[in-house]
């Protein structure tokens, strides 16, 4: 008895891309990381009491990092991973200009809840047959979870860039009957800065 499925019967894989690159000057550690549709960039003195602030980087620094790391390719030092770099550009060229991934294209939209004392939209959906979500939008910022129904609600995570792209054209193409999903629209269309 075999217990192979067909390809037509799995499921689709679901991927988590995790990125950093970062550069040392004489007693500093800069690093840029990319988790979970954000890039965050932090500077650690080394030998030294540091703050380790971590700033989200905006569409604005985020062209800044992509132009400067295409200069950096073209001139790439001997040992530099060009490889990664390239990995790197690549992740960050997509946060810019995303294609809209697959997340939402058979999503079906829901009620929306709305918490009035934070003036946060909790946007119902169901993804195929055993999959719920939610998708959180508080002061223009989206966050979304997803679960099988018969567990309870996971964490919420940020929306990426391609996913943002994905629930907008999937509200655009099929407008849910309660108008505050295009709130929501609206909200993943903006641009993006953190």
């Amino acid at each position: 008895m075999s217990t192979s499925t067909t390809p037509t019967a799995l499921r689709p894989w679901q991927g988590t891309v995790h990125a950093s690159i970062m550069r040392v000057t004489v007693d500093v550690v800069e690093t840029v990381q990319y988790d979970n549709g954000q890039f965050t960039r932090s500077n650690h003195v080394v030998g030294g009491l540091s703050s380790q602030a971590i700033v989200q980087l905006d569409d604005q620094a985020r062209r800044d990092l992509l132009s400067e790391l295409q200069t950096e390719l073209s001139t790439a030092p001997p040992g530099a991973d060009v490889e990664a770099l390239k990995v790197f550009v690549d992740v960050l060229e997509s946060s810019l200009q995303p294609t809209p991934s697959h997340r939402f294209d058979a999503a079906r939209f829901g009620p929306i809840t709305n918490d009035e004392s934070t003036g946060t939209l909790f946007g119902h959906l169901v993804l195929g047959v055993d999959t719920a979500a939610t998708v959180h939008d508080r002061a223009h910022r989206l966050n979304y979870e997803q679960h099988p129904v018969v567990l309870p609600p996971g964490k919420y995570r940020t929306l990426s860039p391609a996913d943002r792209a994905s629930l907008a054209e999937a509200l655009r193409t099929r407008p849910p009957d309660d108008a505050r999903w295009q709130q929501i629209r609206a909200d993943a269309e903006a641009p993006h800065s953190d």
